[in-house]
């Protein structure tokens, strides 16, 4: 979800850079930029209209990273009973 920035930065919130997000996921740069894309990683634009530069806040990375834990873990307990 790219969102305004404005309100953020008014409100003081610490941000992952891209980078950072791949490190803590084990993926590459381009899948976290394409996650953003999908509108389903949550990131702020605070770029110019030429060039973007997405940040991701912390708090909203640690829910959206504890939700798909969740859902992952759904899915293996349902495929689990599927199989047995």
């Amino acid at each position: 979800m790219k969102r305004d920035t404005q309100t953020q930065r008014d409100q003081g919130e610490d941000y992952f850079t891209i980078q950072e997000v791949a490190r803590k996921l084990r993926v590459s740069p381009k899948k976290v930029r394409a996650l953003i894309d999908q509108e389903e990683l949550p990131a702020y634009d605070f770029g110019s209209p030429t060039r973007s530069i997405h940040r991701i806040p912390v708090g909203e990375f640690e829910e959206w990273e504890q939700s798909r834990r969740i859902t992952a873990a759904r899915r293996v307990k349902k495929e689990a009973r599927q199989s047995a």
